[in-house]
């Protein structure tokens, strides 16, 4: 496999899990907020996968600029 290939795998890869735990993140988010009391933070449990979805986030942006641009 060619490099460009491999990075431009990864890339889209990171940018899905990121995309995932985002969308995993916020309906777990959404469903705490309505158990919790009033003065709350649910967010205080969904931090670790907020952070695992940044980080991917930032991967895939750092991966996309290592790809070679393509001329049209």
């Amino acid at each position: 496999m060619n490099a460009q290939r491999v990075i431009r795998i990864a890339g889209t890869a990171s940018l899905w899990i990121a995309l995932g735990l985002g969308a995993y993140g916020g309906v777990a988010l959404l469903l705490a907020y309505r158990n919790l009391p009033a003065g709350a933070c649910p967010f205080d449990l969904q931090r670790p996968v907020f952070g695992a979805a940044l980080a991917f986030a930032v991967l895939s942006l750092v991966l996309s600029f290592l790809e070679k641009r393509r001329d049209a």
